[in-house]
C-alpha cells in the first residue's frame, strides 16, 4: 500500500503495469516491511529514471535485475558486514552462496566447520541470519543482496560449483532446482542445460506451467552459452 500510494496507484498489484510491478515488486521485497527502506527505494526508481510517469501513467525503463541499490543503502550494509570477524565473514559467503534459506551443512561444506558453527553464530549475534527450523534465512534480501555483490566473480563460480558438487553428492546426482541454478551460476552450462530440461518437464507434467516457461527458458540460454551443446544439436541431453 506504501508504495502504491506514492506513485498514486491502486492498491492491488495486479493492477499496475507488468513492468512497473516488477520493479515494485523488487523493492518491497528488498525493504522486507521496513517502510523507511521502502520509501528510499520507490524514491531511487523515481530519481534514477528506471521509473518515469508519462501522459499514460507510470512505465518501467529499466528491469529489476538491472537497477542496484542505491548507493546510501549499500554503504550502511556494508558497513555492518564489515564489522565481522574472520569466522563470521567466511560464514557471510558461504551463506550468500546458499540462498536467502540455507542449510548450515551446505556452509559447512563450502567454508569448513568453524564458519559453519562459530561464523553463523556471529552472523546470528548481528542480526544478519536467524535460525528457522533446520535451517537459517537471511533477516533482510538486501543483506544477502550486498554480501553476494561484494564477492569477486571468480569467486562466485567457485563457490556455486562447489556447493553444486556437494548437493548433487547428497542427492545422489538427482535433478534439482537448487543444483541446477547453482551450476548455471557457476557458468557449468554444459551441466545447467539438462537439468534445467529435466525440471521444466517435470513442471509440465504437473501443470505448473510458469515454472516450465521458466526453466524452459534457462535451458535455452545454457545452451546459447555451452560451445559443446551448440555444435552437436539443441536437444539439451546431447552433452559433451
Amino acid at each position: 500500500e506504501l508504495a502504491a500510494g506514492m506513485l498514486a496507484l491502486e492498491t492491488a498489484p495486479d493492477t499496475w503495469p507488468a513492468g512497473v510491478r516488477d520493479l515494485l515488486g523488487r523493492a518491497i521485497q528488498r525493504a522486507d516491511g521496513n517502510p523507511r527502506l521502502l520509501t528510499d527505494l520507490v524514491t531511487d526508481l523515481i530519481q534514477t529514471g528506471a521509473l518515469t510517469r508519462g501522459e499514460s501513467g507510470w512505465k518501467a525503463i529499466r528491469q529489476p535485475g538491472a537497477v542496484p541499490l542505491p548507493a546510501t543503502i549499500q554503504a550502511a550494509v556494508r558497513a555492518k558486514l564489515d564489522r565481522l570477524k574472520e569466522a563470521g565473514r567466511k560464514a557471510l559467503r558461504g551463506a550468500a552462496i546458499a540462498g536467502r534459506l540455507f542449510s548450515p551443512d551446505l556452509v559447512n561444506a563450502l567454508e569448513g566447520p568453524v564458519a559453519a558453527g562459530q561464523g553463523l553464530d556471529e552472523l546470528a549475534l548481528a542480526g544478519i541470519v536467524s535460525p528457522r527450523s533446520d535451517a537459517m534465512t537471511f533477516r533482510q534480501d538486501l543483506l544477502r543482496e550486498v554480501a553476494y555483490d561484494s564477492l569477486l566473480v571468480r569467486d562466485r563460480r567457485e563457490l556455486h560449483a562447489k556447493a553444486a558438487a556437494y548437493l548433487m553428492l547428497r542427492d545422489l546426482g538427482m535433478a534439482s532446482s537448487q543444483v541446477a541454478l547453482h551450476l548455471a551460476a557457476a557458468e557449468d552450462w554444459a551441466g545447467a542445460a539438462p537439468m534445467l530440461w529435466t525440471l521444466s518437464q517435470q513442471a509440465l507434467t504437473t501443470s505448473q506451467r510458469g515454472s516450465a516457461e521458466k526453466w524452459l527458458l534457462m535451458t535455452l540460454q545454457a545452451l546459447g552459452h555451452a560451445p559443446a551443446a551448440r555444435g552437436r544439436g539443441t536437444h539439451p541431453h546431447h552433452r559433451a
